[in-house]
């Protein structure tokens, strides 16, 4: 179910507004949190650079790949973690040749 537009003035409301297209394939998971417009809109814009970059580059652009995002409050700060997993592998190893 789409979010309403009192749901997106959350931090969950705007992760599950954002990542509709990847239904099946993202979980997340987090206490309810209420964000300022101010903050709704930056949060906003953080979320979609990492939607793209997954997509582009990471888990979401592999047929297997899935993204976690959890999130706390600890001592009145926002603790965020995003994961993906089956994305394309890190190298091992740096470049021998450096450009």
């Amino acid at each position: 179910m789409p979010p309403t537009q009192q749901d997106r003035s959350t931090i969950e409301g705007v992760i599950r507004a954002s990542h509709l297209p990847f239904a099946g394939r993202v979980r997340s998971e987090g206490p309810p949190a209420a964000l300022g417009p101010s903050a709704t809109q930056s949060f906003a814009l953080l979320i979609h650079e990492l939607w793209t970059n997954a997509l582009k580059h990471g888990a979401l652009s592999q047929p297997d790949g899935e993204v976690k995002v959890d999130w706390r409050i600890e001592r009145e700060r926002l603790i965020f973690e995003w994961r993906e997993q089956a994305g394309w592998p890190m190298a091992a190893e740096l470049p021998a040749r450096r450009g």
